[in-house]
């Protein structure tokens, strides 16, 4: 007994002295926090094979080194079974074996969401939300909550179950009218739930009358069984606020969306800031009619001075930010791209310590961007739309885009597709087939315009191909002369055959192994981030949140391409895109209307070596629904790729990618020659050879990528994809 003891009192002792061999997690964080749970999020070094997250209530103490918590095996992740409205501390350790543990790391604090809907302390007047946050934007109703508070005459309202209180104010004077719908579904196709509402005014001060409003108050109110009301506030005087209070008699559980509806001549006032980026073609900075918004830049934000810097990428070049609180003062500013700083001046690039003037609307703040020279830059990617599997169509989209400041008048799309599989569908009947692929030729595109090519591609049966396998698949652009940006006119992505697949996920076009010696300090990582609703209902919007790796230069972010409008908000390390309002179809609808995805680059910081990992993972949120948590997609920097990636049992060519030579060799026979033809499939060298080992020189070949044709004296012929430097 005493020696089972003396070894419990060991283990207890000890069996933690690991833990500073483990490195702690770093740069914890909750995001999208829901009624019920809140995604975790954080750094680590490669030490961890897992972790452990534990919430307590806010206030409680710190765990001990020998207090266990949920084990999870991938970051980001979620705290669950949470009550609403309620503030816990979050705690993170790593674990690096079996018996090493880090110390837990925290508090994080966080709330969950308000336990009446998506508007925090809005079930009191004086909690009222702002309506512009809530305009044409569904949110959740209010359930299970009491009456509304005493003091104020309801008028119609018998009864005030689960109340939500906003206020309006007006900037012009005239008639506003809002619908009100309440529905259990988010996109409103069936508005099936009672909804009540009352409205007051006009007022002085948004909320200083709560508590007190009188009968004479009573603008609007309506306590029928309709799921869709309208509110009547007729002449709205400017400068003055409205309250509006809409209940859930029903006390169901659903959505509630108000609209501003086409009768309206008045005007609400949003408080806040729009920032516009334009070109400023006559450059008198002001932005006058048939001046375009300039999208090659980012908006920068920082809200009195808290360290926070908002890095803002917008396709539109728009960036709108909600404020009612004039003590917030901003440090505004936008920023352009370096790749296109030369080219461009910005007039006015910065404002400081401005604040929001209620009753003002949205005050306009301009960043006027003249050209200083005319310059050429043509782009294209490959987004794959869904994951190579046997036997099944696989969907490519080449995205095309003219970032210069002229219009191209004619230009060519070169595609290669993997020799393994066979093109069914291009979707420009215009293309040109060849042997590797097809050339398109496209006419007039416009400064940043975005043009796109869908291609459909068969993947044959097992055995003729096999899980794992790789399929590579590349496209270029032209015309080149006088590009300034040569990183972008061709793109290269690396796939892996798979059995089946989760259509929302991570991944990055070079493939799980890059080589470390083909890799240069300009280069990037090209990450792509796809989405499908996977839903009953359409998703009215879609968020996706990414922690940047501690490897990666948060800095050198930047976008490549998007399938709908989008913002992206980076701070530090942590990115956000938001989709508002895209209204996702579900895919039980339409299967590549459902889909959706962000592609962008990123540089790995300095220093990594052969044999480091840099993994990426996302949180992708559909309206209210809990995170869906990505695959975790790694990135391993070898001194040599594995051997299936250049050979097979009857050939073998290195090294993949060259700087000049190419070493070819064949298992049986001798080879008779060896041919290589550039993307558009235009042979550009041939040599005869007669032995089984032999080389092929491509010193004198322009960087890209090539096909290398081998022919043998047994009449076999090989095709392999080989990338010159």
């Amino acid at each position: 007994m005493m020696r089972t003891l003396l070894s419990l009192l060991l283990l207890i002792s000890f069996g933690f002295v690991s833990a500073q061999e483990c490195a702690t997690p770093q740069n914890v964080a909750i995001i999208n926090p829901t009624q019920t749970s809140g995604n975790v999020i954080w750094t680590q070094d490669d030490s961890a094979y897992g972790w452990e997250l534990l919430s307590l209530p806010a206030g409680a103490p710190a765990p001990l080194s020998e207090t266990f918590g949920t084990p999870v095996a991938s970051m980001p992740n979620s705290v669950w079974g949470l009550q609403c409205g309620t503030t816990y501390d979050v705690y993170v350790r790593s674990r690096c074996g079996e018996d090493s543990v880090s110390e837990w790391v925290g508090p994080t604090t966080f709330t969950t969401s308000s336990c009446q809907s998506g508007y925090p302390n809005a079930a009191a007047c004086f909690g009222a939300n702002p309506l512009c946050d809530a305009l044409d934007s569904p949110f959740l109703n209010s359930v299970g909550m009491p009456n509304a508070e005493t003091g104020n005459n309801y008028n119609c309202l018998a009864s005030q179950p689960n109340p939500t209180w906003f206020y309006l104010p007006v900037s012009q004077s005239g008639d506003i009218n809002l619908q009100i719908e309440q529905s259990t579904t988010i996109n409103f196709t069936n508005a099936n739930l009672d909804v009540d509402f009352i409205c007051y005014g006009p007022f002085s001060n948004a909320t200083s009358n709560c508590g007190a409003l009188l009968p004479s108050d009573v603008i609007d109110c309506s306590y029928s069984a309709n799921p869709i009301e309208e509110v009547n506030i007729q002449n709205a005087i400017a400068g003055q606020f409205y309250l509006i209070m809409v209940t859930n008699f029903s006390n169901q559980p659903g959505y509630i969306k108000i609209s501003d509806m086409a009768t309206t001549t008045g005007e609400i006032d949003c408080s806040g800031f729009r920032l516009n980026a334009f070109l400023d073609s006559n450059a008198n900075g002001t932005k006058d009619g048939g001046e375009v918004d300039f999208p090659l830049g980012q908006f920068q934000y920082e809200i009195n001075a808290d360290g926070n810097i908002h890095n803002i990428t917008s396709s539109t070049g728009i960036h709108t930010i909600y404020e009612d609180d004039p003590a917030n003062l901003y440090d505004i500013s936008f920023e352009i791209d370096a790749a296109y700083a030369a080219s461009y001046n910005i007039t006015t690039p910065s404002y400081s310590s401005v604040a929001a003037v209620p009753g003002a609307g949205l005050t306009e703040y301009y960043f006027p961007v003249v050209s200083t020279q005319s310059y050429t830059d043509l782009s294209v990617s490959i987004v794959p739309m869904n994951s190579p599997m046997p036997g099944f169509t696989h969907v490519q989209k080449l995205v095309y885009t003219n970032f210069g400041s002229q219009t191209v008048a004619s230009g060519t799309v070169s595609y290669a597709k993997d020799p393994n599989l066979s093109i069914t569908t291009i979707s420009e009947a215009s293309a040109v087939s060849n042997a590797t692929g097809f050339t398109y030729s496209f006419t007039n595109l416009l400064p940043f315009e975005s043009r796109e090519i869908t291609v459909d591609l068969q993947v044959p049966v097992i055995p003729t191909v096999s899980l794992g396998q790789a399929v590579i698949s590349s496209v270029d652009i032209v015309p080149l002369t006088g590009d300034s940006v040569s990183s972008n006119n061709n793109s290269t992505l690396t796939e892996v055959i798979i059995g089946s697949y989760d259509p929302n996920d991570i991944f990055e076009v070079h493939g799980p192994q890059i080589l470390f010696s083909a890799w240069d300090d300009d280069d990037y990582l090209y990450y792509t981030i796809r989405f499908e609703n996977s839903g009953t209902a359409a998703a009215v919007n879609v968020n996706i949140a990414e922690n940047l790796s501690g490897m990666l230069d948060e800095a050198s972010a930047n976008m490549i391409t998007a399938s709908h409008n989008y913002v992206l908000d980076r701070v530090g390390g942590f990115m956000n895109w938001t989709f508002k309002n895209i209204m996702l179809p579900p895919a039980s609808q339409t299967a590549t209307g459902a889909q959706g995805y962000v592609q962008f680059r990123v540089k790995p910081k300095p220093g990594f070596v052969v044999n480091d990992v840099i993994l990426a993972q996302a949180s992708i949120f559909f309206d209210f629904n809990p995170a869906i948590i990505t695959n975790e997609f790694s990135t391993t920097f070898v001194a040599q790729l594995q051997a299936d990636d250049f050979q097979t049992a009857e050939l073998a060519f290195y090294p993949n990618p060259t700087n000049s030579n190419v070493n070819v060799s064949v298992k049986n026979g001798s080879i008779a020659e060896i041919s290589v033809y550039d993307i558009s499939g235009k042979k550009i060298m041939t040599k005869t050879s007669g032995m089984s080992v032999d080389v092929i020189d491509l010193s004198g070949a322009t960087s890209g990528m090539y096909f290398l044709e081998v022919s043998t004296d047994t009449n076999e012929k090989f095709t392999r994809k080989v990338i010159k430097k």
